[in-house]
């Protein structure tokens, strides 16, 4: 048995099309939803921006606008669970036009505890080496940015950044090996780490200001505890293992770089 409903809205197309589009009414007329918002800092729905929604049961969706033309009934973009676009009269048994596509992204707490942890690890990856958790965020970034993440994070999307971030951080790890080098939780010392960590923990999060607010402090908090983490590490493989400095230092580089490879994968 199947059964079906219609209303007749009298109102201009264009018009309706914007409402529905509009992720800041999306939960007033969507009852199935209890969380959908705009990705990657954007502000209005169009070609290249993704959409996070989250079902009343803790089903996720990540969606992404392929076409956008308010002219037309809806855009190309999933919607729903079932994968109806809002409006578009089709059932989820019925196949996607050509270039209607979705990533399913699962529980959409298990989507916020990835994006937590990866914060954490930029903050882990600060307090270890304060140049390379930007580096490692910028050159992923500018990769491949859309629109909307370039209008978000400007500064970290771009690739003249990304590529002096980089030397920058291998000055670093040059510099690191030298034993008149300041300790890392010296208060100037530590402070850049946990302003790397703060920055690139919260440009992580790609949901609402409050959310980047907490992730910063999870990124800030995480450079501290590793700052004086490997500060031990370090001092036990030099005082009590008697290893060189030098091997010390590069040692601790290779589970930086280690850990930087993880985080990139984890933001793809």
């Amino acid at each position: 048995m199947r059964f079906t409903g219609s209303i007749r809205i009298t109102c201009p197309r264009e018009r309706v099309f914007a409402y529905t589009q509009d992720h800041g009414q999306r939960l007033v007329w969507d009852t199935f939803l209890r969380e959908a918002v705009l990705m990657d800092g954007a502000t209005q729905a169009g070609p290249g921006v993704k959409a996070w929604c989250v079902s009343w049961h803790g089903l996720g969706m990540e969606t992404e606008y392929v076409s956008f033309q308010p002219s037309l009934a809806t855009p190309a973009q999933t919607g729903r669970l079932s994968a109806c676009p809002p409006g578009s009269g089709r059932t989820g048994a019925e196949p996607p036009p050509s270039g209607f596509h979705h990533r399913h992204r699962g529980m959409g707490s298990m989507r916020t505890n990835t994006e937590l942890w990866t914060a954490a690890g930029f903050g882990v990856l600060a307090g270890m080496r304060s140049m390379t958790a930007p580096a490692v965020l910028t050159r992923e970034l500018s990769r491949k940015p859309t629109r909307a993440l370039k209008r978000a994070l400007p500064g970290l999307t771009s690739k003249k950044v990304s590529q002096r971030l980089g030397l920058l951080a291998l000055g670093e790890l040059v510099g690191d090996k030298n034993p008149k080098a300041p300790p890392r939780t010296a208060l100037p010392v530590l402070s850049g780490r946990i302003l790397s960590g703060a920055i690139t923990a919260a440009a992580v999060s790609r949901k609402r200001k409050g959310a980047r607010i907490g992730f910063a402090l999870v990124g800030a908090a995480t450079a501290i505890a590793s700052s004086y983490f490997f500060v031990g590490f370090r001092r036990l493989l030099t005082q009590r293992l008697r290893v060189p400095n030098v091997a010390a230092g590069l040692v601790e580089d290779g589970l930086a770089l280690a850990l930087g490879s993880r985080l990139t994968q984890a933001l793809r």
